[in-house]
């Protein structure tokens, strides 16, 4: 159940499934998603990555209307 309404409050902030566990968002939100995943119960399984750039960028530049 957490990880089902994790994976929910993950598309309501408009985050988009890049793999089965990898979801991305063009936006800082590191805050948002331990709110979520503590309060869930699930922080400790949740990992936050910053990435600086990645391949076919263009193609989440469109996803994302940038």
């Amino acid at each position: 159940m957490a990880r089902d309404s994790l994976r929910e409050k993950l598309k309501e902030l408009g985050c988009v499934k890049f793999n089965d566990s990898v979801w991305i968002y063009p936006y800082p939100c590191q805050k948002e998603i331990d709110f979520i995943a503590n309060y869930w119960g699930v922080g400790k399984y949740v990992h936050f990555i910053l990435a600086q750039d990645i391949t076919k960028r263009e193609i989440l530049e469109r996803t994302f209307h940038l």
